[in-house]
């Protein structure tokens, strides 16, 4: 057992030096930079555990404010993206409120969108009630929405967003995904900026060539460590494109839930290419 620990150890340290830009604000933000030099976009949000007490959510909120700053006076081309829990209890508390109201305050002042996360298909009653809860932040602030869940998302919790992300979490080759990511596209994100997040690059090179990937307004962003063969084909197709940049010394976590999810397999075939 022992070694079978060690292993899957090494496996998930391989897995998290290819698909997280290092542990440090600073070490994002050179990944950033480099995206932005290859006419790339990017989403960076801080690997961090949930803010379980009131001393790490406001390390969490000052890390943050920290990252908005920085992607603001070095003038990068980067959104944020955080999950609510990182700041709090998503309950409507005071305090996660003030958490989350000053980190979107000073992403408003200094020109940066702020993405909420869904963590799983069933958190998104969550990130309706923090929409509904904090209603005068809307205008800068992106939601994330799993595909599986957009016949039953409360759309009228998205009255003054103007930015959506819809993302399957790595199961984008079942016939019903395709469908719901066309359900949400058109339903969803009517009047809406769209992103689509996606590990499947079947699935994303087959919206980006279809009506729904012709779409005002849309962006295709794909995760950190994406095979460059793959990134620059679905840029030849002329659409946005943007990079899901995670940092943090909490890596673990995200990077299980990413080989979960078949993440891994985005990788494959990348025939070297970094």
């Amino acid at each position: 057992m022992p070694e079978q620990s060690s292993i899957l150890r090494r496996f998930v340290l391989h897995f998290a030096k290819r698909r997280i830009a290092g542990t440090t604000v600073s070490s994002a933000l050179r990944a950033v930079k480099r995206l932005n030099e290859h006419k790339l976009h990017a989403t960076v949000t801080f690997l961090s555990d949930v803010g379980s007490n009131a001393g790490k959510a406001r390390y969490n909120v000052n890390a943050y404010a920290q990252l908005i700053r920085q992607i603001s006076r070095l003038r990068l081309n980067a959104d944020v993206s955080l999950r609510p829990a990182q700041i709090g209890e998503p309950n409507g508390s005071s305090n996660h409120s003030r958490g989350l109201g000053s980190i979107v305050d000073i992403a408003r002042k200094n020109g940066v969108l702020v993405w909420l996360e869904s963590e799983s298909p069933d958190d998104v009653d969550n990130i309706a009630g923090v929409l509904r809860g904090n209603a005068g932040l809307l205008p800068n602030i992106g939601v994330e929405i799993p595909v599986q869940r957009c016949r039953g998302f409360d759309a009228d919790a998205l009255r003054g967003v103007d930015s959506i992300r819809l993302t399957s979490y790595g199961h984008g080759q079942q016939p019903a995904t395709v469908r719901d990511y066309s359900f949400g596209i058109n339903s969803l994100g009517r009047g809406k900026r769209i992103t689509v997040l996606e590990s499947d690059s079947k699935l994303i090179q087959s919206i980006a060539r279809s009506k729904l990937g012709m779409r005002r307004g849309m962006t295709f962003e794909v995760p950190f460590g994406y095979s460059n063969r793959r990134l620059k084909r679905l840029m030849k197709l002329g659409r946005s494109t943007s990079v899901y940049v995670p940092y943090g010394k909490d890596w673990m976590r995200y990077a299980v839930e990413r080989i979960v999810d078949g993440a891994a397999e985005s990788g494959a075939g990348d025939d070297g290419e970094r």
